[in-house]
């Protein structure tokens, strides 16, 4: 089992990495798995000497293939003489789309492809490669093909005849699709891998959620080119699915890709993000249900799946224009994306124009050529990506660990350390008992310093309070009267990184009430709003200009709020008013985990307030200047 978290990232870079080498092994071998039958040389062609009859009216002769317009439903009949047959197993071959056939000879039926008994919806049979086997008998004779299409603008369409023996003809066909099914293939497994890679790698990735959306992307856009080739029906007629799933996969493919680029891109493109990824939902919604209700098929409507693409890719040049020109994105991840991008627009909008010409032999091939630039383009920005803010991490791990070490540094002081010593020291013969309880309350308070160096994360609120109260104490031994400290606990069930609330106590009374003329007060407030936690710490002392360049204690806020801000995602905020005191806010959102923490510490809430002895004047009496 690997244990280490950067062994674990190499581990899955380098098994996405072997699965885009086999998907470009796969995609240059493919041209080595082509049958002899289609290394150049295609079946015969039977396209000359055809007559049709539309509508009942000879047109005159034509040559295959033929299209024109014709209205919607019109029956369209070529008729031909069969040449010679050599041997028995021969056959027709020839394209449909989405339309009905019949074949005869000597008007007798040879040959029928009709789904409208079998389909549950829809208005027209599904495209399909046609092998119509001719017995030997027929030499001669005249073969006629009907057509029929519900839609315009396939009514008119007639793709070329082929005739040879049955097997030359499938093997013709099953070896120009065969490669393409293959590199679908590759690509699938590649999105399964992302998608599997995203599950398994959860605890140690900080965004699973752009690398699930990106191999949810490529599955489903590898499925989409799997149904746009027209692969012959060879065991079983899956024609209607294919037909269903190809639009159904166009009109959704783009969501997990919107999605995958509202994980990755800056938060102020989300909108965008979002309402395209709405806009396609609706899209598919509303086009299922007029397929579902017969009123309109996803042939008729498909033109508002292509329109929203082509405004897909435009917001993207012009999000990518944006990010080049205001942000200065000029890294190397981000020329890639960029280049990925054009690369995978250009060959969406060459599909949309194939379709639209009706190339039914070369769809899907642009589109594979475009996905797999684009991946390869994408999987090298991520792996920079990663690399990156791996680093970032480490450089933030460390910053943290400093900030810690400056700020247990920065707390045990030694004017403090000598001070409390010498009030230890004179109440040992003033008042043992007192003495007693602030050695306790001095060894708390360095503990809590130390440990916090080894402290990774958060820690109860409760904890942190402890730390307070024992530096409170002590400060009180040492101000007498002139220090009161307020506890108005409300909530203390979440969690704080160490050494944030102390210190915050800390400057109230060393620069608020110390530098106040007369008693002061120092107040701790914690309390639950909305969905975050708050502590107050406030004093009525002395205040300072929180604009002023560098107030007192100003490194040491800065030191607060970083630790506050890349351990809890909290907040610190100051305010303050000269004369009038010092308010300190932290927030800390309110955290699952939080929400089922144990009740264990309820007898701590309530309210607690307490004042000290007065046991200085000025300086203190029991030894030392006041640090």
């Amino acid at each position: 089992m690997i244990k280490d978290k950067k062994d674990r990232i190499v581990y899955a870079l380098f098994f996405a990495s072997m699965a885009l080498v086999l998907t470009l092994a796969v995609w240059a071998g493919s041209f080595r798995l082509r049958t002899p039958a289609n290394s150049g040389e295609k079946p015969t062609a039977f396209s000359e000497g055809w007559t049709l009859t539309a509508g009942g009216k000879e047109i005159g002769s034509v040559s295959l293939p033929f299209d024109m317009e014709m209205p919607p439903g019109e029956i369209l009949e070529f008729k031909n003489t069969l040449p010679s047959l050599p041997v028995e197993g021969t056959a027709l071959c020839f394209h449909s789309s989405f339309a009905s056939v019949r074949v005869s000879v000597d008007g007798k039926l040879l040959y029928e492809y009709d789904s409208a008994s079998k389909r549950p919806f829809g208005k027209a049979t599904p495209s399909r490669w046609n092998l119509v086997k001719i017995p030997n008998r027929y030499n001669g004779k005249n073969v006629a093909i009907m057509i029929q299409s519900p839609y315009a603008r396939y009514s008119g369409e007639m793709s070329g005849v082929w005739i040879g023996d049955t097997l030359e003809l499938t093997g013709y066909l099953v070896g120009k699709y065969l490669p393409q099914i293959l590199v679908c293939g590759a690509f699938l497994m590649m999105g399964i891998g992302l998608i599997a890679g995203s599950v398994i790698l959860r605890k140690v990735l900080n965004d699973v959620c752009t690398l699930r959306c990106l191999g949810i992307f490529v599955a489903l856009s590898s499925l989409w080119m799997m149904s746009e080739v027209d692969f012959p029906d060879i065991l079983w007629d899956i024609s209607f699915l294919t037909s269903i799933s190809r639009y159904m996969l166009v009109m959704v493919s783009p969501i997990p890709y919107l999605m995958y680029l509202l994980h990755r891109y800056p938060r102020r493109y989300s909108p965008c993000f979002r309402a395209l990824a709405v806009i396609f939902s609706l899209n598919f919604f509303i086009l299922t249900c007029l397929q579902i209700l017969d009123v309109a098929d996803f042939a008729e409507t498909i033109w508002a799946t292509h329109f929203w693409l082509v405004v897909l890719f435009f917001c993207m040049a012009v999000i990518l224009f944006k990010r080049w020109r205001l942000e200065q994105s000029n890294g190397f991840d981000f020329i890639l994306e960029c280049v990925g991008v054009l690369l995978l627009a250009v060959c969406v909008l060459m599909e949309i124009y194939l379709y639209n010409v009706k190339e039914y032999m070369q769809n899907g091939n642009y589109l594979r050529l475009g996905l797999f630039v684009y991946i390869g383009c994408l999987f090298t920005s991520l792996l920079l990506d990663v690399l990156k803010k791996q680093e970032e991490a480490e450089k933030t791990g460390q910053e943290l660990q400093e900030s810690r070490l400056r700020l247990m540094v920065s707390q045990i002081k030694p004017h403090f350390i000598y001070n409390t010593l010498s009030s230890i020291r004179t109440l040992i013969k003033l008042d043992p008992d007192q003495a007693y309880d602030l050695v306790y309350d001095f060894s708390k308070y360095l503990r809590a310093n130390i440990d916090s160096i080894g402290e990774e994360g958060v820690i109860p609120f409760a904890k942190e309070l402890e730390h307070v109260k024992s530096y409170c104490r002590i400060e009180q031994i040492r101000f007498g009267k002139k220090l009161t400290v307020l506890y108005e606990i409300e909530e203390d069930q979440f969690f704080v990184p160490p050494l944030t609330i102390q210190p915050l106590v800390e400057n109230a009374i060393k620069h608020g009430i110390r530098g106040k003329s007369g008693d002061g007060t120092v107040k701790i407030h914690s309390y639950q709003r909305g969905q975050a936690y708050v502590v107050e710490v406030l004093d009525d002392g002395a205040g300072f200009v929180t604009d002023a360049e560098r107030p007192a204690g100003s490194a040491g806020l800065e030191n607060i709020r970083i630790r506050l801000r890349e351990i809890a995602d909290s907040t610190l905020e100051i305010n303050s008013i000269p004369g009038k005191g010092t308010k300190a806010v932290v927030t800390v959102p309110v955290k699952e985990a939080e929400k089922d923490a144990p009740d264990g510490r309820d007898a701590a809430r309530g309210r607690d307030v307490s004042g000290g002895k007065d046991v200085s004047g000025g300086k203190d009496r029991l030894g030392g200047e006041n640090a």
